[in-house]
């Protein structure tokens, strides 16, 4: 090896080394911000602050170091042009033209090509992707080269394999590039690459031996940086995971837009729901379980926060992101060592909201995705995590309009219709002001076909959960975000009143164990008292005490077999859509509701009037003083904290295309 060319590689791995030192540098800083910025250690959750360092020195170190290869790899191919003031030129404008060609290729790559090992998501390959769901799917490194590498980075176990590959295509483009733009230069211009020679200074070559020490001194304080880190977040993870030997995993499975009185154990007369009934007998039913809002967004946030909207501030399409601060359960679950995962399938559920906190992978689907696939996925992933402790999240949006199931569900419940209702949107709304009544039947029927066909996909996934030995040692949990109006009080569909046909949800819970097994909970209780209850029943060590709930544990309800009266407290909900603004407070059997877009007050005797059909605010001394002064400090609290939020919260960016999308779902006029 010649002298010129055995000083560029000792110039190269200095450089190198200082490079990795950079990206671990960055890490530890961006983890350091995590941690503050989440509260982690506030909260008792070391765990996770120790793996959020791990995670995010492995993504910066490759983060920098790819980029650094990736132009040392075209300088290489150029240094010899580094002899003349012309080719130094045509050597940079290379490398900038080939960066940018990386940039483009790579998200074209991972736009097309790429789809399947995105969509991987720490799950197997996915078979039946449909095109329209790509960019959702890939929306978390999008944005940019690098956020690739950082997402590959931070799940490296999982996909170097794709790390490789990208590298090899990014340095291929390098090359083609370089080769083209070359060719091409010689071509048109044969002169362009002859010139004056460039003399750099002598003196930056002997800068002493000091100064070439320090790569050496970065490389090293890099590795032990890199190897206590990761074997740091490494041990505390797998003592966690040793610890938590004989505690049940937890799944969580919410079917979007379910009604609790089209299924068969709340009381439906369809036999729409079998395998849901299968469950309450082995589990505990809750007869009345009120939502916090009655649309995708803010009840899953309160779902899996234990939070109101007025608390949590996710209740606005184009509004502040879940804030940073607060715990999620996945989080806590992640802090005790579990692993984590989300299946969703609409975009409220994904990074663009940050519901995936606390998941250490979120494998967002679309909203076009049928239950059959959902659940290949679960059960997929679930194969291959079953030697672990686990808390699973999966997200069913069959039920949601338009209602379309496939057969024999679509004709199950109507079979000799033949109107013009065909349960899309558009067929619907096209006609609501004329619909027969055999029109609004059959609306009714498709929907419970909806119903009937992810009862059919949740049979499928308790099958596996039981094939897999994991049935008996997990607490799942079945429940829905909001139900569905079919004109009772003149409307269809959800989002824009606070009726109970769009408040009321399922809830059912199968423990681990012969728990409360078959038990029926006549009491209210609401969907922000499931993270308490879970918490509690599960023994989890977090940060979080019975004060940083809004709903409370029932656990103390099941031990005296649903006897254990639960103490009087209020059940708020709230909406904002589009011109929207609506609160709600259901107490003691009567329920108020302010519509503060026009000024309207509704007063429920939800004990003689179940239906909500008399509206009894004209009867002043009818009003109960508890639940009104209970509704005018929440909403009083709630537009306080959106103030602040507005000026404090992380908002979220919605592109074109996911504003279309809501628009198709109704979300967006």
């Amino acid at each position: 090896m010649g002298g010129t060319e055995g000083s560029w590689v000792r110039s190269f791995f200095r450089a190198l080394f200082v490079a990795a030192f950079l990206g671990i540098l960055a890490g530890l800083l961006s983890g350091l911000a995590q941690i503050r910025a989440h509260q982690y250690i506030d909260q008792g959750l070391t765990l996770l602050a120790t793996l959020t360092v791990g995670e995010e020195v492995n993504a910066w170190l490759l983060k920098i170091l790819g980029g650094f290869l990736s132009a040392s790899v075209l300088f290489a191919m150029f240094h010899g042009a580094t002899r003349s003031v012309r080719k130094a030129l045509f050597s940079l404008a290379c490398m900038i033209v080939t960066i940018v060609v990386l940039v483009v290729g790579s998200n074209a790559i991972f736009y097309f090509a790429g789809t399947k090992m995105a969509s991987r998501h720490l799950a197997q390959f996915h078979r039946k992707l449909p095109a329209e769901n790509i960019a959702q799917l890939i929306e978390p490194f999008r944005e940019s080269f690098w956020g690739v590498y950082g997402f590959l980075a931070t799940n490296l176990a999982d996909y170097w394999h794709v790390l490789l590959a990208l590298g090899l295509v990014a340095v291929a483009l390098g090359i083609l590039v370089a080769w083209l733009t070359t060719k091409i230069v010689s071509k048109v211009r044969p002169g362009l690459l002859s010139g004056e020679a460039i003399r750099l200074p002598g003196g930056i070559e002997r800068l002493g031996t000091g100064l070439r020490a320090l790569p050496w001194a970065a490389a090293v304080l890099s590795l032990i940086i890199l190897v206590s880190t990761n074997a740091t977040a490494w041990h505390m993870r797998n003592s966690a995971r040793a610890d938590l030997e004989g505690k049940p995993n937890v799944i969580i499975v919410s079917v979007d837009t379910l009604r609790a009185d089209h299924v068969g154990c709340y009381g439906y007369g369809r036999a729409t729901t079998p395998n849901m009934d299968r469950l309450a007998e082995e589990g505990t039913l809750f007869e009345i379980v009120a939502s916090a809002s009655p649309w995708t967004l803010p009840s899953h946030v309160t779902m899996m926060t234990s939070l109101y909207p007025a608390s949590h501030q996710c209740f606005l399409v184009g509004g502040a992101k879940l804030q940073k601060r607060i715990t999620t359960f996945a989080e806590t679950m992640k802090n005790e060592g579990y692993a984590t995962h989300a299946i969703t399938t609409i975009l409220y559920l994904t990074s663009i909201y940050g519901f995936e906190q606390g998941f250490d992978a979120l494998q967002a689907l679309g909203s076009k995705t049928i239950a059959e696939d959902v659940t290949d996925e679960a059960i997929r992933w679930l194969e291959g995590h079953k030697e672990e402790p686990f808390h699973l999240f999966v997200h069913y949006y069959d039920p949601h309009a338009d209602y379309v199931p496939p057969e024999p569900y679509g004709t199950l419940f109507d079979p000799d219709y033949s109107g013009p209702i065909d349960g899309t949107s558009a067929s619907f709304f096209d006609h609501q002001d004329r619909l027969s009544e055999s029109d609004l039947n059959h609306l009714i029927a498709l929907y419970d076909g909806e119903i009937a066909y992810v009862d059919n996909q949740l049979g499928r996934l308790f099958a596996a959960l039981k094939r897999l030995g994991l049935w008996g040692n997990t607490v799942l949990v079945l429940t829905s975000d909001h139900g569905e109006e079919f004109q009772e009080h003149g409307y269809f569909g959800h989002g824009f009143t606070l009726y109970d046909e769009q408040l009321l949800v399922p809830l059912i819970i199968k423990w681990a164990g012969s728990m409360s097994q078959g038990l029926r909970v006549k009491q209210p209780t609401q969907l922000v008292d499931l993270v308490p209850t879970l918490t509690e029943s599960l023994g989890l060590k977090n940060g979080r005490g019975p004060g940083d709930f809004e709903g409370i544990s029932l656990l103390p309800t099941l031990r005296e077999g649903g006897r254990k009266k639960i103490p009087y407290r209020d059940a708020f909900s709230q909406t904002q859509l589009g011109t929207k603004e609506l609160y709600a407070n259901r107490a003691d059997g009567t329920k108020m509701i302010y519509d503060a877009t026009s000024d309207l007050w509704e007063l429920f005797n939800l004990s003689k009037d179940p239906g909500e059909t008399e509206n009894r605010a004209s009867v002043r001394e009818e009003w109960p003083e508890p639940v009104l002064k209970g509704l005018d400090n929440y909403m009083e609290y709630a537009r306080q904290n959106l103030e602040k939020s507005r000026k404090e919260g992380e908002k979220v960016k919605l592109n074109q295309q996911s504003i279309e999308e809501l628009k198709s779902l109704g979300y967006i006029q």
